[in-house]
């Protein structure tokens, strides 16, 4: 099954990339990236990689994010790794769901994508810590070994600056960060139903405050080692050589990334953001090798 399910979606899209003005795909990259990947499979079982998702109240009919989830599922498990998917009824198992929810002033004020970012963590706490991705954040280079052992051993780390597209850490790492979040979007509804009661022009029904603001934030308030902070995450846009994706990719600034984040992603006409997602990720490995992610210290 694993033999058959690496890069088991690679091949069709490789075959038209020179047709776009990208080089032909080079059989020795393929094969020598399977090789290692199996190699890898090897050495032990699957590391867990968790993502998280919650049912909107407002349906969507042209929603296509289990398309996209799916996809982001794929190309993890075509990595080595066992992708799971977190709900809130995962975040509702930690003893300490209640205590942090009431924590949250008028959790109302928050945009439900705002619960959301902060509930994730509280399923990550609850299911024993690991590693978080965005389902939006699909892997690019091997660092299978770190899914079986945590870096930094085992302290809060973000691989995207203090953007959370990917994330490790033990589960009392999760809550540990979690509360101190919780605290600023506190702070911040507070500071905005001042506003509301005090100064009518600067009254507003909504606190734009996700765990990505909430940790900038923490940042600025000079948190010493509060968190470890990498850049091990690129961004889609910096791997693109051309400003068409059906160009030459820009290898070498991804030559170390652990994955890459498709931040703003839009569906268009023709595909979905599964599927372009997918396109992109397979254009990159038709084009660049794969290289072994160095531990961290």
């Amino acid at each position: 099954l694993v033999g058959s399910a690496i890069f088991a979606f690679t091949h069709s899209e490789h075959d038209g990339a020179a047709e776009h003005g990208a080089p032909a795909v080079p059989a020795e990259v393929i094969a020598a990236n399977e090789h290692q990947l199996r190699r890898r499979l090897q050495s032990g079982d699957r590391p867990v990689i968790y993502t998280y998702w919650e049912q909107p109240t407002k349906f969507n009919p042209k929603d296509d994010t289990m398309d996209l989830i799916e996809n982001w599922q794929k190309a993890w498990y075509d990595m080595g790794w066992e992708p799971r998917v977190l709900t809130p009824q995962d975040a509702l198992r930690l003893p300490e769901y209640n205590p942090f929810m009431e924590m949250l002033v008028n959790p109302e004020m928050l945009p439900e994508q705002s619960v959301a970012s902060y509930r994730r963590w509280l399923a990550m706490a609850a299911s024993g810590g690991g590693w978080m991705a965005d389902y939006t954040t699909f892997p690019l280079n091997h660092f299978l070994r770190h899914g079986r052992m945590l870096p930094n051993d085992g302290q809060l780390t973000v691989y995207m600056g203090t953007n959370p597209t990917l994330v490790s850490g033990t589960a009392e790492e999760y809550y540990r960060v979690a509360k101190h979040m919780g605290a600023t979007a506190t702070k911040m509804v507070e500071r905005q139903m001042f506003l509301n009661e005090n100064y009518p022009e600067q009254a507003n029904s909504k606190v734009i405050w996700s765990d990505k603001v909430a940790l900038g934030e923490l940042k600025k308030e000079g948190l010493k080692d509060f968190i470890k902070s990498r850049n091990d995450v690129m961004s889609s846009k910096a791997a693109e050589g051309t400003d068409d994706w059906g160009g030459v990719m820009n290898c070498n600034p991804s030559a170390s990334m652990r994955s890459v984040a498709f931040m703003g992603l839009k569906a268009t006409e023709e595909e979905n953001r599964g599927t372009i997602a997918r396109k992109f990720v397979n254009k990159w490995r038709s084009q660049c090798e794969m290289t072994q992610v160095a531990d961290d210290h």
